[in-house]
């Protein structure tokens, strides 16, 4: 019953403020050397950096394929994560704990996506309880919630490669760039200080710009499950 979600993920974007690594001041954090390595080392270092922290914050604003795009999301290693996503103007809050994830949104967004009017009513408002693995349109939001899986879709290459670019600080860290030579013309900057965590991705194509910012590395951050009196099985939706 569900149909495929348009294309949203071509760049995420904006800017939010916050803390880098543990709380540990950038003058006291060391060089991790990664500036001396090729780009394809580097990005292959933070990535294993980014899907090894206990948690993170992700979030930005700005817009793809003429669309804009909202999210902020807390990530808890591999435990899950949860937040919200602004695609073409609907909102989706998401929470996944463990292998299963929990959508709301409101009636308009559930009528687009399953195209049935009486099954969008029932659903929404509440949070729709899936399997990480149920319907293709589903998970594909559902990455927002996994970190291994944003890392895989957000920091690698589209159809081209990185290269090294300057360096810069970001927050007080300092970083250096990596510069996508494929369509997006993104630029990924990573920590040269302490973990070698990414803090920030940038594009600045006139139709597919903005920033996300990676912050609160290693702060607390809590997944609890809706109320039972708030949740619709999405076996029931799509068995009526």
């Amino acid at each position: 019953m569900f149909v495929a979600v348009a294309a949203v993920l071509a760049a995420a974007c904006g800017g939010t403020s916050g803390t880098t690594g543990s709380g540990t001041p950038a003058k006291d954090l060391a060089d991790n050397g990664v500036a001396e390595l090729s780009a394809a080392d580097i990005l292959g270092k933070t990535k294993t950096a980014l899907t090894g922290a206990t948690t993170v914050r992700i979030s930005g604003t700005g817009f793809a394929e003429g669309g804009q795009i909202e999210m902020d999301f807390r990530f808890k290693g591999t435990e899950g994560g949860a937040g919200w996503g602004t695609f073409d103007g609907q909102r989706v809050e998401m929470i996944r704990v463990g292998q299963t994830v929990y959508f709301k949104a409101d009636e308009a967004f559930w009528s687009d996506m399953t195209g049935d009017a009486d099954a969008a009513r029932e659903i929404a408002g509440k949070y729709l309880k899936t399997g990480a693995a149920d319907e293709p349109a589903l998970k594909l939001l559902a990455t927002f919630t996994d970190l291994s899986a944003f890392s895989s879709m957000f920091l690698t290459p589209d159809g081209g490669s990185y290269t090294k670019g300057e360096r810069k600080q970001i927050r007080g860290i300092d970083a250096i760039g990596l510069v996508e030579s494929g369509p997006r013309g993104l630029t990924l900057y990573v920590a040269a200080q302490g973990p070698a965590y990414p803090l920030q991705l940038v594009a600045t194509k006139a139709d597919d710009n903005g920033t996300l910012d990676f912050v609160d590395y290693g702060a607390p951050v809590q997944l609890d499950e809706p109320p039972a009196d708030q949740v619709v099985d999405l076996d029931e939706v799509t068995s009526g």
